[in-house]
């Protein structure tokens, strides 16, 4: 998992990106596109949400047409499991 609130999060990121193999899932926030543009956003941050974060995940499932693809460690324990459901 990659996350960053600091100024040179994109950078770290790009690295952070070219070191993973799978897919990357994840946010861009607000004031990580207007950082360059203007200090910070007059609104108070409730989120509390870091800048960017990403996380490569275990388990994808991608529906194409009636095509379903599964990529995980054990894709046939996931379809199983979710056979059983």
């Amino acid at each position: 998992m990659f996350q960053s609130s600091e100024s040179n999060a994109l950078e770290a990121f790009g690295e952070f990106a070219s070191e993973q193999e799978g897919w990357l899932f994840g946010l861009l926030g607000y004031e990580l596109a207007t950082a360059e543009k203007i200090s910070h956003s007059a609104k108070e941050d409730q989120l509390l949400f870091p800048d960017i974060l990403f996380f490569e995940p275990q388990i994808v499932i991608n529906c194409e047409g009636n095509k379903l693809t599964i990529e995980a460690a054990c894709p046939h324990e996931v379809f199983a499991a979710i056979d059983q459901a």
